[in-house]
């Protein structure tokens, strides 16, 4: 028999027993299922072997990533892209934002300002970018309204998902890329993407390994559940806090954008680079943050890194210039409001938690274990390896962790250069530090692709007894070989022959958690309450508009009726915290409230608590829809929304009442007379009377309501208006000239911006330039730090020393014990993880993490350096402070329980008597010589049955 007849049979029966095996696996259950499961475990690889080796497959192979990829986005991304939005979450108010921007905003000529649609009034987009809200309406602007917004918010939420996975697919393929050519090539210096010669087997292509590295750094990406804070489908797609993401896709393109402009700086590159770190800026706020960190991360890899790139300092100059400018407007907008928005710090950890964290492979929650793993084996060939973009990659993931961590604020010291720092722990940096971590993994996963495609293209195995001739050698089929298939097939066929049909437990929620109306089956109630909501606006009288209170507080925590008062154009009142908006003026839930914000209709899901009986007797049910409740307010005496209102005798009349304008007439009252407004006080609000500017204040009315008030001093017209700086509105068309410019840059296919590589003079210059600069900033920011540290214990020593109001000398700061590490530690029992005593292991204890250290604690308004010590049941800690430099200075000090788990009522402290109760309150002390000694002491005993870690700052400070 021919040998081309003996390939044919063999190959037929292969494929025959394997159709055989799926057959059975298919058809059958138990003991059936797993011994066709193993036939087809036996059979298929051979099958995949020789179709992989075909001439029809080699030459398609480099697109199966690709294929894979897109497979991945339909299956993870499906609702979305059919037009369904998710309406979990904050999905429901960013939903009610994009309608307000368009609807209301824009027509007004407006980007951002004053909106009366939320609560009392609140600035929109001052605090959150509106870029976001922009691309979530595209697709409804440009079709001119015949795509729905809905439909508009789904595809946008989708093509955002599918661009930050291609960002980390496109930031691993390029360092793979890199690490293929090697750091001194031209294409890897400069920045190109031609792929180089090789003369290895075609098996280690570049562009497979590339195309592979980037499938699994975008796979990682869709399939990253998340954390809270920590992004993935927990946080960006169920909690809906897409903007970061938005911010942190962006930037991280610019990364790879700014990368090629320096190997080509034609006008073209230079202006994506431009348009991507510019567009961070009108994402998100902590776009300010990983762009400061990106421009430093480019200065010193021009400095150190081996390259030819043409004119490298005026590439960075005009990429980070022109993204600065093109973010101006909106940065100027974000500083004129941040003193309105309501944020405090979130949990902290050190450097070295977070390395541990690295190393085991938990830094993040949620990701798969092995994205870690291959996180740690990129990093480590991209420095081995890599060139200027794998450095710059690298070298923006550790800084980002050090500006993450505690050491941020207790070695660097941030906090007292910007008091913005003690808002920016990790987890709001491991969104975009995600897609750079991915790509990362990525680079992992292309590195062993290369090894494994080198090694199987190396010297060819001998032929195997029984190896059908005609088929590639290397392929095994003699029955050794059968039966080393067939026992692996037999181990894994219990496994896989249980794991694949349940393999939905591999896609637990949150991954995959797309809750759309229509998943949930709530799409026809929810369009019942839309249409009932337009059949009670349209019943309502031409001068009252739809109101719509949604309830918040003590509700089941669903917020897609948000929808549907968007699409019935009516006006929000929610009560409590608004997410993405962050307002610091909030509205608490009464009835007088809800009457003076002009309610007309309140939604809730559960029954409307006792406690707001009141509120109860003033609801008349129009309808249930699926779980909530649609019902009438009905005020006692309704006047309409109030504009504003005297709290006297007078008579006022309203001249102009427009969002950022209002003009008042108020006569026959005295000098005196708190005229109220109907609007939240804001910063920007500028009071005139007949052109004096009057001095605003805060107002607490109807129980629920800060208003904006104003004592007025006699008759006249008040004038309020929302001031917006000479300086913003300059910003603003500086940055639309940048953009201008961009689009020039975009269509303009111009020569590059440089043709030789910097001389070996400009380098020294530059070296000397650079140094001159970290010389003058350590300096400036030195004398800074030592200042604001200064006026925080003075501040706080104000108010705890001061007995004398009228002597205006201000206590004097000696020293900072804490951050000096003044403070001696005598600890009883010395070792805190000890299981001896209980029956509890400790897991997760360790000695090293129980040390006394440097944390910082917060007291408002400022963060404290303090010492952290944790406490053993059962142990006492003795603080030893130093000894006093003379009878004026006394140790002022701060204690606080470090982790508010349980009520820490068994933790006790004092000097003399260990007496007080911490629990979860912060504790002021002062110590002085005549009461407490030449050399003071604090003493903490735990009398409880946990370890307790308690934070004490403490400082000499003179009294005035």
């Amino acid at each position: 028999m021919s040998p081309g007849h003996t390939s044919q049979r063999t190959v037929a029966g292969v494929a025959v027993a394997a159709l055989a095996g799926l057959a059975v696996a298919v058809a059958t259950t138990g003991l059936l299922r797993w011994l066709g499961t193993a036939t087809l475990l036996t059979t298929a690889p051979v099958l995949l072997r020789l179709a992989a080796d075909h001439p029809w497959w080699q030459r398609r192979r480099a697109r199966l990533p690709l294929a894979l990829f897109l497979a991945l986005v339909v299956l993870m991304l499906g609702p979305l892209l059919r037009g369904e939005p998710p309406a979990s979450r904050d999905h429901g108010i960013h939903y009610y934002q994009v309608r307000l921007l368009i609807e209301e905003l824009i027509p007004s000529g407006r980007l951002w300002g004053w909106s009366p649609s939320l609560n009392n009034g609140y600035p929109f987009g001052e605090s959150y970018p509106v870029l976001g809200y922009l691309w979530m309406a595209a697709a409804h602007v440009l079709s001119f309204g015949l795509i729905s917004l809905r439909t508009s918010y789904a595809w946008g939420f989708a093509a955002l998902w599918m661009l930050s996975a291609a960002v980390a697919w496109w930031l691993a393929s390029l360092v793979t890329r890199e690490l293929r050519t090697g750091a001194s090539s031209r294409s890897a210096t400069e920045g190109t993407d031609a792929p180089q010669t090789s003369s290895a087997a075609p098996r280690t292509s570049p562009a497979d390994a590339a195309g592979w590295a980037g499938l699994a750094a975008a796979a990682l990406w869709l399939l990253d559940p998340g954390g809270s804070r920590q992004g993935g489908w927990n946080y960006l797609v169920y909690h809906g806090v897409w903007p970061q993401l938005l911010c942190a896709t962006l930037w991280a393109a610019s990364i790879g954008l700014t990368f090629r402009a320096f190997g080509d700086p034609r006008p073209r590159r230079l202006a994506l680079a431009v348009l991507a770190l510019g567009g961070s800026l009108w994402a998100h706020p902590f776009g300010l943050l990983t762009i400061t960190a990106s421009v430093l991360a480019w200065a010193v890899i021009i400095l150190v890194a081996p390259h030819r790139w043409p004119g490298p300092w005026r590439t960075f100059t005009v990429v980070h210039l022109g993204g600065a400018l093109l973010g101006m407007g909106w940065v100027a907008t974000f500083f004129g409001s941040a003193d309105e928005m309501a944020r405090d710090p979130v949990s902290w950890e050190p450097l070295a938690e977070l390395g541990r964290s690295l190393v085991q492979g938990q830094l993040f929650a949620g990701p798969w274990s092995i994205a870690g793993t291959l996180a740690l084996l990129g990093g480590a060939v991209a420095l081995r390896r890599g060139g200027a973009l794998a450095w710059a990659v690298v070298g923006l993931v550790i800084g980002q962790l050090v500006l993450a961590s505690e050491d941020a604020i207790t070695v660097l010291r941030l906090d007292l250069v910007l008091s913005g720092f003690k808002n920016l722990q990790f987890p709001r940096y491991s969104i975009p530090l995600k897609p750079l971590w991915f790509a990362l993994a990525g680079v992992g996963v292309g590195r062993l692709v290369q090894w494994v495609r080198a090694h199987r293209g190396g010297e060819p195995r001998p032929l195997e007894p029984g190896l059908a001739p005609g088929l590639e050698p290397g392929l095994e089929l003699g029955a050794s070989a059968w039966v080393r298939r067939g026992a692996a097939g037999l181990l894994l066929a219990p496994l896989v022959a249980t794991l694949v049909p349940d393999a939905g437990r591999l896609a637990a929620r949150p991954l995959g958690a797309l809750d759309t109306l229509d998943a949930d089956e709530l799409a026809t109630s929810e369009a019942e309450l839309l249409a009932a909501l337009r059949s009670e606006a349209a019943a309502l009288p031409p001068e009252r508009p739809l109101v719509v209170a949604l309830m918040r507080s003590g509700m089941g925590g669903g917020t897609y009726p948000l929808f549907s008062i968007s699409d019935a154009g009516g006006r929000l009142v929610l009560d409590s915290h608004v997410p993405t908006v962050n307002f610091k003026h909030r509205v608490r839930r009464k009835a007088t409230a809800y009457a003076a914000l002009g309610v007309t209709h309140v939604i809730h899901d559960r029954p409307v608590p006792d406690k707001e009986r009141s509120l109860a007797s003033a609801l008349e049910e129009v309808g249930q829809y699926g779980p909530f409740t649609l019902e009438r307010f009905v005020a006692p005496h309704y006047e309409g929304p109030r504009v504003a209102e005297l709290e006297g005798f007078g008579t006022m009349q309203v001249l102009l009442d427009e969002p950022e304008h209002l003009q008042l007439r108020v006569d026959d009252i005295i000098p005196g007379t708190t005229l109220a407004f109907g609007r939240a006080p804001h910063l920007r609000w500028e009071l005139t009377l007949d052109g004096e500017v009057l001095e605003p204040r805060l107002l607490r009315r109807d129980g629920g309501l800060d208003c904006l008030g104003v004592d007025l001093p006699g008759p006249g017209v008040v004038d309020v208006h929302y001031v917006v700086t000479p300086f913003e509105r300059r910003a603003l068309w500086i940055s639309a000239a940048m953009l201008l410019m961009c689009v020039v840059g975009l269509l303009w296919r111009g020569p590059p911006l440089a043709l030789h590589g910097s001389s070996l003079r400009a380098r020294r210059i530059a070296w000397v330039a650079f140094g001159v600069g970290v010389i003058l900033a350590v300096a400036v920011i030195a004398r800074r730090q030592h200042d604001k540290l200064e006026r925080t214990w003075v501040e706080f020593a104000t108010n705890e020393l001061d007995d004398d109001p009228d002597d205006e000398r201000a206590p004097e700061l000696v020293r900072d014990l804490a951050d000096d590490g003044a403070i001696e530690v005598d600890a009883q029992p010395a070792r805190v993880c000890s299981g001896l005593m209980g029956k509890n292991v400790l897991e997760g204890c360790s000695e090293a993490a129980h040390a006394p250290s440097t944390a910082f604690l917060y007291r408002e308004p400022f963060l404290y350096r303090c010492l952290r010590i944790s406490i053993p049941s059962e142990g006492t800690t003795v603080l030893q402070f130093p000894a006093f430099p003379d009878d004026q200075t006394v140790v002022l000090g701060v204690l606080q329980r470090h982790v508010h788990e349980g009520s820490g009522k068994g933790l006790k402290f004092g000097s003399r008597w260990i007496n007080q109760v911490v629990a979860n309150d912060e504790h002021e002390f002062v110590l002085d010589r005549r009461s407490h000694g030449e050399a003071p002491t604090l003493s903490i005993r735990n009398e409880g049955r946990m370890i307790e870690q308690v934070c004490v700052a403490a400082a000499f400070v003179r009294r005035p």
